[in-house]
């Protein structure tokens, strides 16, 4: 939980960065655990909302669609929201395909 709580921490401060590092380290903690996604999908969502910004690499666009995939496929309360979000970034991701 202490991972959480960092995540938590540095997102009040606004420092997504360091959030995204200590959500990842939640996610992959709960994980290896053997947790479901709902104990970890809020953590998923923050990291795919953090990473589908402009500025973002496409490892990490790839993350966060990889991310919102495990959510969007259990049964997290999460997961409605999960379906939103990648199906939007997968049109901004077509859509700067084409632009190339």
């Amino acid at each position: 939980m202490i991972k959480l709580d960092l995540a938590k921490g540095y997102e009040t401060k606004g420092d997504m960065k360091n959030a995204c590092y200590w959500h990842l380290q939640y996610v992959t903690e709960s994980e290896r655990m053997g947790r479901g996604p709902a104990d970890y999908a809020k953590s998923c969502l923050a990291i795919a909302q953090t990473y589908s910004q402009p500025g973002s690499s496409i490892h990490e666009v790839r993350q966060a669609m990889a991310l919102l995939e495990k959510i969007r496929n259990s049964n997290a309360d999460e997961n409605v929201e999960a379906k939103k979000m990648l199906e939007t970034l997968k049109k901004h991701l077509g859509a700067s395909k084409k632009t190339m």
